[in-house]
Parts: structure tokens; C-alpha cells; sequence
């Protein structure tokens, strides 16, 4: 199972997995993402007065746009590249798993080292864009159909597309990478 959309689309672009098997594992990631989100919502709502407040992502500020979406490529770059690499150890499920998980690692404490520590912007990145649609990305209010179109089309660039570009660019680049290394 590839559980991130970007995965899936890196797949499928360097010819790993087939396209209509690929568009049934987005299917399913989007409907694992939304059945995860309805189950955590369950039992948020079930233990009546909480602590703490549903994770949302923060409203993308005034000029930040490139920022937050080179974060998004860059750790999905990184996820992609790792899973890429992973593949060729797929016969040690540990050394599978390490290689993955470390990729993962990597993407969330560089994400979160150039936006909060360098960039002081908070909750704005997931690097999975099946969790990023149910974690409330798209403005639901605005002053006019325009406007709330924008965001869509803003929402939708930062945290579908550009990941699944990175996905892609790092499958490519690790597959660049093995046949210089087997040369």
C-alpha cells in the first residue's frame, strides 16, 4: 500500500505501478483519509469537553504562497525519493521500513525547521494531499464565487499538485541515481 496520493502519482509516472491501478489506490487513500478523519472526529466528539481543538491548517497569509508550497514540494521530494529508494529493499521488510519511516523523518523535521523555526509560520504543511483535503484547506466563505474559487485553486496547487510534482520528481531522481550508480 502506497497510503499517500504523491506516492501513488510517483508510481505510476515512473511506470511502477498501472495507471487504472493507480487511480483505485488515490480512490482509496481519499476514502481511508476521510474515514480517519470521521473516526478521529468520532471519538473527539464522544469525549465531550477536550483539551484540545481539531488540528485545521492554518490560512495560507499574504505573500506566503511560494513559501509554503516550496515546503510541500521539497518534503514530498524527499518522501518520494525514500520510498523510491525503498523499493529496492523490499525483500527486508525491515530495512523496507527504515528507509521509509527515516524519509518520512526527514520531510517533517525539515518541513518544520524552515517553517516554524526560519519562517515563523505554523500548522501549513502534511505532505499528503488525501489528509490535506479533510483537514479543512478549502475556504468555505468568501466575498464573492470568485474569490472563493481562488482559494480553492490556491489550496488545491499548494497541497495536491506541487506534492504530487515532488512525488514524481523524486521517484525520477531516484531512478537517475541507480543507473549512475550502476554504471
Amino acid at each position: 500500500a502506497c497510503l499517500n496520493p504523491l506516492i501513488t502519482i510517483g508510481m505510476m509516472a515512473s511506470r511502477r505501478m498501472s495507471v487504472i491501478r493507480g487511480i483505485m489506490y488515490i480512490i482509496a487513500e481519499i476514502l481511508g483519509a476521510w474515514l480517519g478523519w470521521l473516526i478521529f472526529n468520532a471519538f473527539h466528539l464522544a469525549g465531550g469537553e477536550t483539551a484540545y481543538d481539531i488540528p485545521a491548517m492554518s490560512a495560507i497569509a499574504e505573500g506566503n504562497f511560494w513559501v509554503v508550497t516550496f515546503i510541500e514540494l521539497l518534503g514530498s521530494f524527499i518522501i518520494g525519493f525514500f520510498f523510491a529508494r525503498a523499493i529496492e529493499y523490499k525483500r527486508s521488510v525491515f530495512t523496507f521500513a527504515a528507509v521509509v519511516a527515516g524519509g518520512l523523518a526527514l520531510a517533517v523535521v525539515i518541513g518544520y525547521v524552515i517553517s516554524a523555526a526560519f519562517l515563523g509560520l505554523n500548522n501549513n504543511f502534511v505532505f499528503n494531499p488525501a489528509v490535506a483535503m479533510m483537514m479543512q484547506i478549502f475556504p468555505t466563505a468568501g466575498e464573492s464565487f470568485g474569490e472563493i474559487l481562488g482559494g480553492v485553486c490556491q489550496a488545491l496547487a499548494i497541497y495536491a499538485i506541487f506534492p504530487m510534482l515532488g512525488g514524481v520528481i523524486g521517484f525520477y531522481l531516484s531512478d537517475f541515481s541507480k543507473k549512475l550508480t550502476e554504471d
